[in-house]
């Protein structure tokens, strides 16, 4: 029996609550080649989330940059915003915040207003 993409997402995200990066990247890899599944956007937040999580957040930045135009998504870059923020990274959150400007999606959500600000009052 060969796991499906929704059992596929499921253990991305397990490895990425349970800190086991190098698995969670390398099955990432593999979804596509192995089981002959195209990453989906779960798929993707899944790693995403991970790396911003364990302060990996210029990967995560790179890692969303791969995706193009699939990765413009509120969440996305919602996401690695609040990882900036999380572990420094005011720099890249700068950046973050242009795209997400840029793309106009920041007047979509007014939480990201927020975080903005409170980016950069720290």
């Amino acid at each position: 029996m060969r796991p499906d993409s929704v059992t596929l997402a499921a253990v991305l995200c397990a490895y990425s609550y349970s800190g086991l990066v190098n698995d969670c990247l390398k099955l990432f890899e593999s979804i596509e080649a192995e089981y002959n599944i195209v990453p989906s956007l779960e798929h993707y937040c899944c790693v995403l989330d991970m790396l911003g999580r364990v302060g990996r957040v210029s990967e995560a930045y790179d890692f969303v940059e791969r995706f193009g135009e699939n990765g413009n998504y509120l969440k996305v870059w919602g996401s690695l915003l609040g990882s900036c923020r999380t572990h420094g990274e005011f720099r890249l959150a700068k950046v973050v915040a242009s795209k997400l400007v840029e793309m106009g999606l920041v007047n979509k959500n007014a939480g990201y207003h927020a975080l903005l600000s409170n980016i950069y009052a720290d």
